[in-house]
Formats: structure tokens, C-alpha cells, sequence
């Protein structure tokens, strides 16, 4: 009797069990169908709104010909990003279908005792191997993307749970913070900051880079080079005129200085906020141009115009910065010796306080954003010290996969979030979340707010 009890609950599990592999297996076929189409369009799509951003900025004088020379160059990755979508959305959507529940068991089987709610975790690891299907420089790029937002994640998660506490301006700290070790690294190890961001700064500070490289050399007492000695008359820097900060007027007053740099600053910033503000509306509300073109202007110029004076003013304050210390402060070389490096880190912690001119749903992105290449940057500097440390560091299994391990970790903590603590994650990026990983997988239960 016993026997014939346990064969007919065989025979009952086993339709169901048949029937769950078959969920299963179309959850991962779709989403690697999907997921494939994804990468491909998307990386598509990504040149046609570069080449669109260049054009807004004035920056691209035959736009056809800029748009054929990008996908030309780009169009052999496609395929990667079509198998990095494909694998990281099968294995998320297949992990939060019945397939996570079976890995679950097994785990349990095996003594390895993981809570149900912590799926997504799982999951989101899991799928962030996928990041393996992309070429090795596109990854690091990914992996520090991932982790800014997983440290944004973390720190609001702290901040909810009372381990840390509410600042109201966190994001303006944050900014600061930044900009102190990133732009004390531009003025005097610009190597260290990444080519593309350097490129950028070296644009808005409307200075030669051998001006912008005299401002280090002034701190540590390094004497004049002969070009520079003639122009100033003199063999130092702290001996020179205004100690050497006529290099930065050019004959000016103080007041016209930075009178004329905040105004050449804003010439300079309004083709970078142009397409900023204008491709997402065009993209994602394009029925408020037609239902109400005025507002939908507003909108864009009011966007363009507070972020061109914030990064008019973040240049500014930090040029205006430099030349106070310097003249007034006695934050020279002569007078206090190396202390006067101090001018770097002093001068890029002011010019974060101007992220307070911006709106404040945009200043914890602007602030994320250059906390990410201040990361690179002391990224950069600490390979540098190990590949002279340890020889091999390069071809090492932690320098080769380090960026994978970081991305899997993040967008753990991410997709955690994303599932549990949706109001972790801002609209915009919840929005996209939401389309590539299939909410309606996703286990009631796992809504729950205890973890």
C-alpha cells in the first residue's frame, strides 16, 4: 500500500514538474530572443543619439558622414552587446520564474540554507556574469557604472535603516568630495583621469595645458620653464607679479577675470546641455511637443540654462579659487612650503558647492557622475603603484576579472533593491528596469519589506 501511496504522488508531481520545466525553458528562450534584440537595437540606437547630440552641439559639421563613420567603427560590437542583453535578461527572468525556486531546493538539499527573498540577489548576480560576453574594455567601464549605483543603493538603504545619518545636502558633500580628489588629480596627475573626461575638463577650462600644468608646478616650488621666465620677468612663480597668477589674467583685473572665464565658461556649456535636454524629450515625451510645444520649450531651455551656469560656475569658482589662495591667502610654496598642494584639493571642494545651483532631482546624479571618474582616477593611480609592486598585476586573475566580480556584486544590490525597495531606485532607471526584466515574474512575496 505503501508503495502504491508514493507511486500515484509520483505520478501527480510529475505533470506538474513537466509543466514548470516547460515555463522555464520558454521564459529563458524568450528573454534570450529579446534580450538579443535589445543589445542590437540599443547599440544602435546609442550611435544614432551621439550622432544627434553632436549635431545639437554644433560639434558635427556633416552629420551623415559622422553617423556612417560611427556605426562603420562601432557596428563589429553589436553583436556583443546582443549576447551580454541576451544572457543577462535570461538568466535574471529565468532565475525569478520557477527556475530560481529549483536552484533554491537544490542549494537547500545540499545544506546551503538561502531565504527566498533574497532571489533577486542571486539572480542579479548571476546575470551580471554575462558582463563576460563583452570585450575586456568595455567591462571596467560597466562594472564602476554598476557600482556607483550600488553605492547609491547602499548608502540610501544605511540612511533608511538609521546606521547613517540623513543629510539633507549628502549630495553636495558627495560633489565635493569628488571634486577635490578629481580635480586636484586633473591640475597635477592629469594621467590618472580618464582620457575622455580629461578632454572635457581641459575644454572647460578654456586654459592651455601647460597654463593648467604651471598651476602644479607653482605648488611644490618647481622654477619657471624659460618660455614662462621670460613672460614673467622672473625665475619663480612666488617672486613673480601677483605670485605667478597673472598666467591665469593675462594683464586683467581680478574682477574682469572672472567676469570674462564665467561668461566664455557659459558659451561653452550650452552645446553640452543642448542635447541633454533635448534627445530625452524627443525620446520619451514626444506627445508634449505636440500637445503643448511652449511648455515642452520651456522645459528644455530652463534645463539647459540651470546646468550651463552650474558648470559655468563650477569652473569659475574653482579658477576664482586658485587665484584667491594664492594672492590673498598665502597658500604659496614659499610661505608654507608643500602645504601649498593644498591648492588643488581646496579649490575642486569649493567648486562642488556649485551643484547647488542645479535642480535637486539632478544634483545626487550630477554628484554620482563625478564621483565615478574620481573613482577612475584613483583607480588608475593605484594600478600604477601595483604593476611597479608586482610585475604580473596586469595578467593577474584579479586584474583580469576584478570588473566582472564588481559588476555581479552590484547589480546584485541593485536588483535587489529594484524588486523589494523599488523607491531605491530613481523613476527613470526603475522604468527601464521594468521593461527589461519582466515584472510579472517576479514573486509577490518578495514585495515584503523584511529581509
Amino acid at each position: 500500500m505503501e508503495k502504491k501511496k508514493k507511486s500515484d504522488d509520483d505520478g501527480r508531481c510529475r505533470p506538474v514538474e513537466n509543466k514548470n520545466n516547460k515555463l522555464v525553458m520558454k521564459v529563458i528562450m524568450n528573454n534570450l530572443f529579446r534580450g538579443w534584440m535589445v543589445g542590437i537595437c540599443g547599440s544602435f540606437a546609442t550611435d544614432l543619439l551621439r550622432t544627434l547630440a553632436t549635431i545639437l552641439g554644433g560639434k558635427a559639421k556633416n552629420p551623415m558622414r559622422t553617423l556612417i563613420r560611427r556605426l562603420k567603427e562601432n557596428s563589429p560590437e553589436y553583436k556583443y552587446w546582443g549576447y551580454f542583453m541576451a544572457l543577462n535578461m535570461a538568466i535574471f527572468n529565468g532565475m525569478m520564474s520557477e527556475g530560481g525556486k529549483r536552484v533554491l531546493e537544490f542549494l537547500r538539499k545540499n545544506k546551503i540554507e538561502i531565504q527566498d527573498h533574497y532571489r533577486p540577489m542571486i539572480a542579479g548576480f548571476l546575470s551580471g556574469l554575462a558582463v563576460l560576453a563583452l570585450p575586456t574594455y568595455t567591462r571596467p567601464t560597466m562594472a564602476l557604472y554598476a557600482g556607483v549605483r550600488a553605492f547609491a543603493v547602499l548608502v540610501k538603504m544605511a540612511v533608511r535603516r538609521g546606521h547613517l545619518p540623513y543629510f539633507e545636502h549628502a549630495d553636495v558633500l558627495l560633489m565635493s568630495a569628488a571634486s577635490s580628489q578629481l580635480m586636484s588629480c586633473f591640475v597635477y596627475s592629469p594621467r590618472y583621469v580618464g582620457e575622455t573626461y580629461r578632454k572635457f575638463l581641459t575644454r572647460q577650462v578654456q586654459f592651455p595645458r601647460p597654463v593648467v600644468h604651471a598651476i602644479g608646478t607653482m605648488a611644490v616650488g618647481e622654477p619657471l620653464s624659460p618660455d614662462l621666465r621670460q613672460m614673467l620677468g622672473t625665475q619663480s612663480y612666488d617672486d613673480a607679479p601677483y605670485y605667478g597668477t597673472q598666467l591665469l589674467t593675462q594683464g586683467q583685473s581680478f574682477a574682469q577675470t572672472i567676469i570674462h572665464f564665467f561668461i566664455r565658461g557659459l558659451s561653452l556649456a550650452v552645446p553640452v546641455y543642448i542635447p541633454v535636454f533635448t534627445i530625452p524629450t524627443l525620446l520619451f515625451t514626444p506627445s508634449l511637443l505636440i500637445r503643448n510645444p511652449g511648455k515642452a520649450l520651456r522645459r528644455i531651455l530652463q534645463g539647459i540654462t540651470v546646468s550651463s551656469l552650474f558648470l559655468s560656475a563650477y569652473c569659475t569658482i574653482g579658477i576664482s579659487s586658485i587665484l584667491t589662495l594664492r594672492r590673498f591667502a598665502g597658500v604659496r610654496h614659499r610661505v608654507i612650503g608643500n602645504l601649498a598642494l593644498l591648492v588643488g584639493p581646496i579649490a575642486g571642494a569649493l567648486a562642488g558647492t556649485a551643484v547647488l545651483i542645479d535642480r535637486k532631482s539632478r544634483r545626487s546624479e550630477l554628484a554620482l557622475f563625478v564621483f565615478a571618474h574620481a573613482v577612475t582616477s584613483i583607480w588608475n593611480f593605484l594600478r600604477e603603484k601595483l604593476n611597479r609592486g608586482f610585475p604580473h598585476f596586469d595578467s593577474s586573475f584579479i586584474s583580469r576579472y576584478g570588473d566582472v566580480a564588481i559588476f555581479s556584486t552590484s547589480l546584485g544590490i541593485v536588483m535587489h533593491a529594484f524588486v523589494r525597495y523599488p523607491n531605491m531606485i530613481k523613476r527613470f532607471y526603475s522604468s527601464i528596469m521594468g521593461y527589461l526584466y519582466d515584472q510579472n515574474l517576479l514573486l509577490r512575496e518578495e514585495k515584503k519589506r523584511d529581509i
